[in-house]
């Protein structure tokens, strides 16, 4: 079974993760606004992790590989097997 553990105790909770605006009282979506966020942080953004559960579901032909050279318009086949 796949766990979701914390490597780093420093990073936030699950509920933690998200955007947030600089400054909420001043956001808008007409200029240009910087939205920072931290789901880089969160567990399941780590490849070591992302490496686990795709083999995990790859069990029961869950999990599509494409090509590393793979186009921003070519096609994906969503068939788990050929």
């Amino acid at each position: 079974m796949i766990s979701i553990e914390k490597k780093n105790p420093g990073t936030p909770a699950p509920a933690e993760y998200g955007i947030k605006p600089v400054d909420p009282q001043i956001f808008s979506t007409r200029p240009i606004s910087g939205i920072p966020h931290n789901y880089h942080m969160h567990s399941l953004m780590q490849l070591d992790k992302l490496k686990e559960i795709a083999h995990f579901i790859t069990e029961w032909n869950r999990c599509r590989f494409i090509s590393p050279d793979i186009e921003i318009d070519s096609e994906f086949f969503h068939q788990s097997s050929y």
